[in-house]
């Protein structure tokens, strides 16, 4: 029985991680890339150009680290990918 809530709840934990961007487009990260290419800021967070265009566009949901490695090449805290209160692309809140 332990097992079963055990398993039960993964199976939430990773449904909730794979669909929290759904539908998000990512406008404040196109905003705060500016006049930088997708490219560039790729190549700087170590990933490449079509994983950032996916994390930008919504597709994607990025992993901490690659979360980290895309503020630092943007100079902003990496904690608003996962911030409820960062309006989407309707302006609505996630």
């Amino acid at each position: 029985m332990c097992y079963t809530i055990i398993a039960s709840r993964y199976v939430q934990l990773i449904y909730k991680k794979e669909t929290m961007c759904e539908d998000m487009i990512l406008d404040w990260l196109k905003e705060i890339r500016g006049k930088k290419t997708m490219k560039e800021v790729a190549t700087n967070a170590d990933i490449v150009e079509s994983y950032y265009s996916m994390i930008e566009n919504g597709v994607r949901c990025p992993p901490v680290g690659t979360a980290k490695a895309i503020a630092r090449a943007l100079n902003f805290d990496w904690h608003r990918f996962y911030d409820d209160d960062t309006p989407n692309s309707n302006g609505n809140t996630a």
